[in-house]
């Protein structure tokens, strides 16, 4: 069977064939090393680590590290975990072996909840990282979690415009996330120690500045906000830059 391999870059998305190996693809890790402090990329629901390989290309101050979640890429033949629990407890295991040095966690949409969680348990383990970054979704409440169509409206912007056939391929992803997203419940009470960054798109419809700023009740350290230009995948599409540049400030040396 052809797996296939969702690659996201400035906004565009198209089918490519995988690596010949990547059915033996069992890490959610690309294989990159450096001296520099490493970020661990969680995609938007529905979204694939090589999402995040256009980033390597914009800074040698930071090494961006995409991670792949099952279900997608060289997984994709592995089950979607029905809780994010679940998926933090295969990640952590995952990704110990690239923690031996300073590190971040960046999380885009429904990656922040993953990339918060991450963070949690990773500092449980005695694992800090220097800072949690979140783009594009605001703190889960009992307002914001449990309504499907709340959350399924940045999708609009992922499948607007391309074809069914594509449509097709990034939806049981998408759906499985979704599944995660919508079960998963935040205590206001659960925080981490580390930094927070929240990063928003001065144009989000969904989640701005007013939504992104309850991040700071989410965290005992630092919190900081920063906007870019665009909408809520701003960090992909519009602003990949200036985000770069602003997470080499953030956890860079």
């Amino acid at each position: 069977m052809m797996h296939v391999v969702i690659r996201l870059r400035r906004s565009a998305l198209r089918l490519e064939r995988p690596p010949r190996d990547a059915a033996t693809m069992l890490t959610p890790i690309e294989e990159s090393y450096s001296d520099c402090p490493r970020l661990f990329c969680l995609p938007f629901a529905g979204g694939s680590g090589s999402g995040y390989r256009h980033w390597g290309t914009l800074t040698n101050d930071v090494t961006i590290v995409p991670v792949r979640l099952p279900g997608r890429e060289g997984r994709i033949l592995e089950p979607i975990p029905d809780r994010v629990e679940t998926l933090v407890e295969q990640l952590v295991v995952e990704l110990r072996s690239m923690l031996d040095g300073p590190f971040g966690v960046y999380g885009h949409s429904f990656g922040a909840i993953v990339a918060f969680e991450l963070a949690r348990k990773l500092e449980r383990q005695g694992f800090s990282p220097r800072r949690l970054i979140v783009a594009g979704r605001a703190v889960p409440d009992d307002a914001s979690i449990g309504s499907y169509d709340a959350l399924a409206a940045p999708a609009a912007e992922l499948f607007r415009g391309l074809e069914r056939e594509l449509v097709e391929v990034l939806r049981p992803a998408w759906e499985g996330d979704m599944v995660m997203s919508t079960a998963y419940r935040y205590s206001g009470s659960t925080q981490v120690h580390c930094p927070i960054s929240a990063y928003f798109g001065m144009s989000d419809p969904w989640d701005g500045e007013s939504s992104m700023s309850g991040w700071k009740f989410a965290t005992t350290g630092e919190f900081a906000m920063r906007g870019f230009p665009g909408s809520h995948m701003f960090a992909f599409d519009e602003s990949p830059k200036a985000v770069i540049a602003a997470l080499v400030e953030d956890i860079g040396t």
